[in-house]
């Protein structure tokens, strides 16, 4: 019985040593993420600005909100597309985004 308590007491310290050590790297992959949408988010901005500089789309307030906007809608109708195995968001976040957001 002192054995196995010995090995178990063990354990616990190795699995918080692991935990600490993935939340490290957790935490440095959740880092670059946030970075990596704030450059497609920045891209997209950048994208409506000349659009409404080559006078294809009508000047926005926010174009940051929107492109945040925009980017979070598009990530939401891939995933709900995924879960429901059908192209519908997708297609849904393409005809209001034209007919509606970007008129």
């Amino acid at each position: 019985m002192k054995a196995f308590r010995r090995r178990s007491v063990a354990t616990r310290s190795h699995r918080s040593i692991g935990f600490e050590h993935g939340w490290t790297y957790r935490e440095a992959i959740r880092r670059r993420l946030v970075e990596i949408f704030d450059e497609i988010q920045q891209s997209i901005a950048d994208c409506l600005r000349a659009a409404v500089k080559a006078r294809q789309l009508r000047p926005a307030t926010n174009y940051d909100e929107l492109a945040s906007f925009l980017y979070s809608s598009l990530q939401g109708a891939i995933l709900q597309a995924k879960a429901e195995r059908s192209a519908i968001p997708l297609e849904r976040f393409k005809k209001f985004l034209f007919s509606t957001v970007l008129r």
